[in-house]
């Protein structure tokens, strides 16, 4: 079965279930066929959100959540709920640091978003934890 970046993202927000809580920073739609994707800005009153783009208010039931960007914590975490890379000790050696290692090699720390990360980097992840 071919994995993909959608697949990542699912285990990811698996391991870190807050990614998808409606919530500042997180992304949502009004209406999912008309593709504008918002950015809540602020929290919450009495159940209706604000988009950072136009300030109109939404209701949180008329939306569809896409959640806030995944970052490198959310990958650390993810990895460290997978039993295939569970750290464990074996002899000297931390097999789970070597990957860890690499992630954060493969990673632009300057762009802490998993969507503006290297094709080498999305593979090597979507091996690892899918």
């Amino acid at each position: 079965m071919n994995k993909t970046l959608k697949d990542l993202k699912e285990v990811i927000q698996k391991a870190n279930p807050e990614i998808m809580e409606l919530k500042f920073g997180c992304q949502f739609t009004e209406n999912p066929s008309h593709g504008q994707i918002y950015t809540a800005s602020w929290e919450t009153i009495g159940g209706n959100w604000v988009a950072a783009e136009d300030a109109e208010e939404y209701d949180s039931t008329e939306i569809s959540i896409l959640g806030r960007p995944i970052r490198l914590a959310d990958v650390l975490l993810a990895l460290g709920e997978s039993p295939e890379v569970a750290p464990s000790y074996e002899g000297e050696e931390f097999p789970a640091m070597h990957k860890v290692a690499r992630i954060v090699y493969l990673w632009r720390l300057a762009d802490d978003n998993l969507d503006h990360q290297s094709k080498e980097c999305h593979e090597f992840l979507i091996n690892l934890l899918t």
